[in-house]
């Protein structure tokens, strides 16, 4: 595959990255053009030469995007395996003639960090062909086109673990204590419970919380910095325990079956040239999802 040829390349760097891009180039439009081509039998020759042309189109935006998601491995081995946050990044990379406000990034982080590099989606073109298909491409440097009906998903489990992480810490900052434990789950020694209920509380914890300031910080200590740089944090692939846990609702005394699922986060520390990496938790009971930061 032609892929798998430039991986042997991608530790170059910028220097002979503008050379290498259109020799890869030529080598991605003489794959597209072995491309097998559909019958045309039953349309007029004005349906052929739109046909032609919208699929003449499609490959130029799939060529287009191989060639962004190859500069992005150009880029992340010149930083240490990260990949760019900004599109303007790239143009080192694919040279000043090349569009990059028509491309968006969608995925950011290590390279090393993604266990499914051949589903994660790293770029997408944002202009549409005339059959209504859009180019994407993915974390491993392969590009697909895809109808635009199919554009539009529900939010997978990762991505609404990460949102659901993010309102945690939003209410962390408004110490809004009751917010915080309707989305969070205890993770104890004793197991994992749910308190969507202020009376179910054990007597510690109703004493605990009183002090709000205490109970934050004694429960959330690294919150508050977080908060701050919620959108540099890198995040893993989400895992999914083999095994279900049981969890139980003190309000009503009910055990429930759960997925645990787990995620790794990489956070800059503060005036120090360093990362610390943590590793989140949480717990899906049906289509609920919560945190697990602490055990109680």
């Amino acid at each position: 595959m032609i892929i798998s040829a430039t991986t042997q390349l991608l530790s170059i760097g910028r220097k002979t990255s503008l050379l290498v891009l259109p020799v890869i180039a030529i080598l991605l439009a003489a794959q597209e053009s072995g491309l097998a081509q559909k019958a045309e039998s039953g349309k007029s020759p004005d349906q052929i030469a739109l046909a032609d042309d919208a699929r003449a189109w499609e490959k130029r935006e799939l060529s287009n995007l191989k060639q962004a998601a190859i500069a992005c491995h150009l880029f992340a081995a010149d930083h240490d395996g990260v990949l760019p946050t900004s599109t303007g990044d790239l143009t080192p990379y694919l040279g000043k003639e090349f569009d990059v406000s028509q491309i968006e990034l969608v995925a950011i982080g290590k390279l090393t960090d993604f266990e499914s590099p051949h589903t994660t989606v790293l770029l997408e073109s944002k202009l549409v062909s005339k059959t209504k298909k859009r180019a994407v491409a993915f974390v491993d440097a392969h590009a697909e086109l895809r109808s635009t009906d199919d554009m539009f998903q529900p939010l997978d489990t990762r991505t609404r673990c990460i949102v659901l992480f993010r309102e945690c810490h939003v209410l962390i900052d408004q110490k809004d204590i009751d917010g915080i434990f309707k989305i969070v789950a205890d993770g104890g020694p004793s197991g994992f419970k749910l308190y969507p209920d202020p009376d179910s509380l054990s007597p510690e914890l109703k004493q605990e919380r009183q002090d709000v300031d205490r109970f934050i910080e004694r429960n959330f200590r690294s919150a508050s910095l977080i908060h701050r740089s919620f959108y540099k944090l890198q995040y893993s692939d989400l895992t999914t325990a083999k095994e279900k846990v049981t969890v139980i609702n003190t309000a009503n005394d009910k055990k429930a079956d759960a997925k645990l699922h787990l995620m790794k986060i990489k956070l800059k520390i503060p005036d120090k040239d360093r990362y610390e990496t943590v590793e989140l938790r949480f717990l899906q009971i049906a289509e609920d999802i919560y945190w697990v930061p602490i055990g109680w």
